[in-house]
C-alpha cells in the first residue's frame, strides 16, 4: 500500500535521514506492540505490527538505494551479497532464536508475558541498531520533485513505467517470485514441523527452528559465494544456477524422510540456492 510513497520519500529526502528514521520508527512500533502484549490488548498489538509493516516498506528503498551511493556500482555486487546474508540470516535466526527464547519463558508464564518479554529484548536491539546507525554518511537527494496527492494511488502508473523497462521489470518479477516462495514454503515448513509425528520424535516446534537453523546457514554460506563471485561486479551469471538449484532441491525434499540427513542437506542446499538467486 505504501510502496510509491516510500519510492518518493526516498528520492526527495536524503537515504541516510529516511533509514534514520524508519529505523527509530521500528523502536517505536515494538513500544507498541510491548505495551499491547503487557495489557493484553490484541488490537493495540496488532496496531504495533502494522506500524512495523509501514516503517518495514519505508526502509527498503532507502536501505538498498543507499547501497550503491555509499560504495559505487564497483563494490556493488559485494556490498549487495553481505547485505542479503545479514538480512535473510537476521530473519532465519531471529525466526530461532525468538522461538527457543519464548518456548522457555511460556514455561512458566503466560503466553503474553513471554510473548512481551521477547518484544522488549527486540526493541533494545533495534534501538541498538538506529544507535550504531548513526554515523553513516550523508547522501544527497536524488529527486526535487515535490508531493502530490496521486503518488499515494500510482501503483499501477509505477507498474506501467516498470515495463517499459524490460529488464527492470523482469529483476522486479524475479525478486516478487522469490519473496512469494519464500513466504509459501515457510508456512509449508510450519505445517510439517507440526505434523503428529514430527512433534513426537522432536516436540513442538524442535523441527522448526532446526529447519530453519539449517536454511540459514545456507543463505550465509550462499551469500558469502555471491559476494566473493561479484566482487568488483554485478555477476548474474550465478542467477539461474540458483533459479534451478531451488526446485531440484524441492523436489528432492519431498523424497526424503524429514528426519533423514539427506532432508537437512537439502535444507542447506535450498537456502545456498536461494541466495545465488536473490
Amino acid at each position: 500500500l505504501f510502496g510509491p510513497l516510500a519510492g518518493w520519500v526516498s528520492d526527495r529526502f536524503s537515504k541516510r535521514k529516511v533509514t534514520s528514521v524508519a529505523l527509530f520508527a521500528q523502536v517505536v512500533g515494538l513500544a507498541i506492540l510491548c505495551m499491547g502484549m503487557g495489557f493484553e490488548l490484541f488490537y493495540v498489538s496488532l496496531a504495533g505490527f502494522f506500524l512495523l509493516s509501514v516503517q518495514s516498506a519505508m526502509l527498503s528503498p532507502a536501505k538498498k538505494g543507499i547501497l550503491k551511493e555509499l560504495v559505487g556500482s564497483q563494490r556493488l555486487g559485494m556490498a549487495v551479497g553481505w547485505m542479503e546474508m545479514l538480512t535473510m540470516v537476521g530473519i532465519l535466526g531471529g525466526i530461532y532464536v525468538g522461538a527457543e527464547i519464548f518456548v522457555s519463558l511460556n514455561e512458566e508464564r503466560t503466553a503474553w508475558d513471554a510473548g512481551q518479554l521477547v518484544v522488549f529484548a527486540v526493541a533494545g536491539l533495534a534501538f541498538f541498531s538506529w544507535l550504531i546507525f548513526k554515523p553513516t554518511p550523508y547522501t544527497e537527494p536524488k529527486s526535487a520533485k515535490s508531493f502530490e496527492t496521486p503518488i499515494l494511488w500510482s501503483h499501477f502508473g509505477a507498474l506501467r513505467e516498470l515495463r517499459s523497462s524490460r529488464p527492470l521489470f523482469l529483476a522486479a518479477l524475479g525478486d516478487a517470485w522469490f519473496w512469494a516462495f519464500g513466504g509459501f514454503f515457510f508456512l509449508v515448513l510450519v505445517e510439517w514441523a507440526t505434523a503428529p509425528e514430527i512433534v513426537r520424535q522432536v516436540g513442538d516446534e524442535g523441527g522448526f527452528r532446526f529447519w530453519f537453523g539449517l536454511l540459514g546457514v545456507g543463505i550465509m554460506l550462499g551469500s558469502m559465494i555471491s559476494a566473493y563471485v561479484g566482487r568488483g561486479r554485478v555477476e548474474l551469471g550465478i542467477v539461474p544456477l540458483g533459479a534451478l538449484a531451488m526446485p531440484v532441491t524441492l523436489v528432492c525434499l519431498t523424497r526424503s524422510d524429514p528426519m533423514s540427513t539427506s532432508f537437512n542437506l537439502c535444507c542447506v542446499l535450498l537456502g545456498i540456492g536461494g541466495a545465488f538467486f536473490f
